[in-house]
């Protein structure tokens, strides 16, 4: 695969080493062109093996209008150069690059359902799921349902939105991915996040009803609360719940 240097920030031990990637592919046939005018060379059998996007794609006459680079087809996409390095890594057998940000792995996500790569996706997915791709980490899940939700990337829509339970929903959790949000997926994620919190209530809320004389059906006495004196077993009376759990309830 060859790069237009021209485009290509000098080397340096600041680079990161997705923008140093390189990977030769002898007897490429097709060019793709990131939408930052970037190009990857690449075997069109491949492509159409792992896509049938793709498949159909190339399939059909090229546009006379399209100018050929060395003699090769171009396809230009809308993907940028650093996201199409990750997906070609990713297409032969090297050790792919890696994202940088579970951020990025969504947009990598979103561009396999749209090139319909789903033996790709399925990787990255369980690269994610291995640690070797990067999982969101505290409030960035805010963002990540934005995006997934977005994408139409329903796993992780559904992990996102639970990971966002552990933070309230507010500007300062939100922060700059609320920028990200479309309105009806902000929506969305409020109307889960409350059906979570009713759900929790609903399931506890037999522990408020503890107002019949006796100890609780799941709340019961220490067994040091049983006077040894009296042969009767301790029946305590009025509410057993403990504070601090009807204090949580009623909030």
């Amino acid at each position: 695969m060859q790069e237009r240097e021209d485009l290509q920030p000098p080397v340096n031990s600041n680079v990161s080493p997705l923008k140093r990637f390189k990977l030769d592919v002898p007897d490429a046939n097709l060019i793709i062109r990131s939408s930052d005018f970037v190009d990857f060379r690449v075997h069109k059998s491949l492509l159409a093996m792992v896509s049938p996007f793709f498949k159909d794609l190339l399939s059909l006459p090229q546009p006379s209008d399209s100018e050929p680079v060395d003699g090769l087809p171009v396809v230009q996409l809308s993907e940028d150069a650093e996201l199409l390095r990750i997906l070609v890594s990713m297409l032969y057998p090297v050790y792919p690059v890696r994202p940088n940000s579970y951020h990025k792995v969504l947009y990598l996500l979103a561009a396999c359902q749209k090139y319909d790569m789903v033996q790709v996706q399925s990787s990255i997915r369980a690269e994610v799921n291995r640690g070797n791709f990067p999982a969101p980490v505290g409030t960035e899940a805010f963002r990540a349902y934005a995006i997934a939700s977005s994408k139409g990337l329903v796993p992780e829509t559904e992990d996102a939105a639970r990971r966002t339970l552990d933070y309230p929903m507010t500007f300062e959790s939100l922060g700059e991915g609320l920028r990200s949000f479309e309105g009806w997926a902000l929506r969305d994620l409020a109307h889960f996040r409350k059906r979570c919190a009713d759900n929790l209530v609903t399931c506890l809320e037999s522990f408020l009803q503890v107002c019949a004389p006796g100890p609780s059906n799941i709340w019961v006495g220490c067994p040091g609360d049983t006077p040894k004196s009296s042969s009767r077993r301790y029946m305590p009376q009025g509410d057993t719940l403990p504070n601090w759990l009807r204090q949580i309830i009623a909030e």
